[in-house]
């Protein structure tokens, strides 16, 4: 008769080993590299996102004014006018990109004026001047208010500076600006000009078509970040015999905070018609 010979299986114990000294130095510095390469790019993320967000808002704050046009038959008032609470100069909390496309210029005469009254659809245009809050808030609205008449000072559209060159190009064709002696396109022929108004908390649009006044993303927080529509404005010295006194145009071109057009090209929106 055969045996069986059970056979013994010897269980070693495994002994459980951690991290030697240098080994965790080895893993914390690779770790450090990995956050060297990573942190600085999550910046460069959020900016970014937040540069795509901006080009969303101005894109739907364009269509929220555009909207209101059609339904009321003019645009909204109550804007900000991008000025200090006197109204002399650009307001101090404005991004230095956009103090470099504007400029303070004023109202051109009662044709001026007409463009403008009849673009905000009443004879009496209300804006708001903003206190200086570049260490404050500067998107709080002033209670500053000041009536346009003629020779209001108002921001306009810079054409000796190089992106105000590029804004009038988005908003004008070609073949309707002036060329100087080195080819670069300029102020437009037919004496019009862009007025810059900011997308405030006191717009009449405000629980209209847009349930708030929109705020753009700025990496400087204590900047103006509202949206900046521009109107055309038909001044005394226009020369388009095509364009009757007291008639009125505006392009749906808008900046962001820092004036770039991120909402530029746009299908411009016009209105040629006695008010």
């Amino acid at each position: 008769m055969n045996t069986v010979t059970p056979i013994v299986r010897k269980h070693s114990k495994s002994r459980k080993r951690g991290l030697t000294l240098i080994e965790l130095v080895v893993v914390v510095a690779v770790l450090a590299i990995l956050a060297g390469f990573i942190v600085p790019r999550l910046g460069f993320i959020r900016n970014l996102a937040g540069d795509a967000g901006n080009a969303t808002t101005v894109s739907d704050a364009i269509q929220q004014s555009v909207l209101y046009n059609t339904a009321e038959g003019h645009y909204p008032t109550g804007e900000d006018t991008l000025l200090n609470s006197s109204g002399a100069a650009l307001d101090a909390s404005l991004n230095s990109g956009l103090k470099g496309v504007l400029t303070l210029g004023t109202v051109g005469g009662p044709l001026g004026l007409k463009s403008l009254t009849g673009q905000f659809g009443t004879s009496t245009v209300t804006l708001w001047n903003q206190s200086d809050q570049a260490t404050t808030t500067p998107n709080l609205d002033d209670t500053t208010s000041v009536v346009l008449t003629t020779g209001t000072p108002i921001a306009i559209v810079n054409s000796a500076n190089t992106n105000g060159q590029q804004v009038y190009r988005a908003a004008y064709e070609s073949s309707e600006l002036t060329v100087d002696s080195t080819g670069t396109l300029g102020t437009p022929n037919d004496g019009t000009y862009l007025i810059a108004l900011g997308f405030g908390t006191n717009s009449q649009i405000v629980d209209r078509s847009a349930l708030q006044a929109p705020v753009l993303f700025d990496k400087l927080p204590s900047e103006y970040t509202r949206p900046v529509f521009l109107l055309k404005v038909y001044g005394d010295a226009s020369v388009n015999a095509q364009v009757p006194p007291g008639s009125s145009a505006a392009t749906s071109i808008a900046l962001s905070f820092d004036g770039t057009t991120v909402a530029g090209n746009l299908t411009k929106y016009a209105v040629d018609q006695n008010r």
